[in-house]
């Protein structure tokens, strides 16, 4: 009997080292397969689930009854992959600005509540091109670019993000 609860014990012992709450169908959010569980695909919705499974959009941990025979394309194309934003830092010296798309960086302002003038968190899709285009204010010329994201003397700079959060700063002199 004794020996019979030792092997009830390690087999219990070994159930509950192999427990992983994360490999729960429809619980973790993926963007690829290789974010999900060793049983798992990442959904077309974006949750990890077993292969035969799908996911609600903003699912609670039940999988809805659909039933899918193998991963679909879209769960295998790196394209197929939710949209991530990256938190692009501009930092603009006083006498310029900073347009990204339709985002103003002022230099000379706390653009709608940021912290100081000139500093700015501007969501960009991660993997998208970006161009910024730094424009001076009368009595100031841009100078340069100060970071490795963006680089140089010319006023525009086009880069695509990856990552959370990328940083650039432009800098803008008096004029003499």
């Amino acid at each position: 009997m004794r020996s019979h609860s030792l092997a009830a014990a390690a087999s219990l012992a070994l159930v509950a080292a192999c427990y992983d709450p994360q490999l729960s169908d429809c619980t973790t959010r993926c963007a690829s397969n290789d974010d999900c569980g060793p049983s798992q695909a990442c959904t077309s919705q974006g949750y990890c689930a077993a292969p035969d499974r799908a996911c609600a959009a903003g699912s609670s941990g039940a999988p809805i009854d659909a039933s899918i025979d193998a991963p679909t394309d879209a769960m295998k194309k790196p394209d197929a992959r939710p949209m991530r934003l990256v938190q692009l830092h501009v930092r603009v010296t006083m006498g310029g600005k900073v347009r990204v798309d339709a985002a103003t960086c002022d230099g000379d302002s706390t653009n709608g509540g940021n912290p100081q003038p000139g500093d700015c968190h501007i969501p960009v899709s991660e993997g998208e091109s970006v161009t910024l285009r730094a424009t001076s204010r009368g009595g100031y010329s841009f100078e340069r670019w100060t970071t490795l994201a963006c680089a140089g003397a010319s006023p525009i700079c086009v880069l695509t993000p990856f990552g959370p959060m990328i940083e650039v700063a432009a800098q803008f002199t008096p004029e003499r």
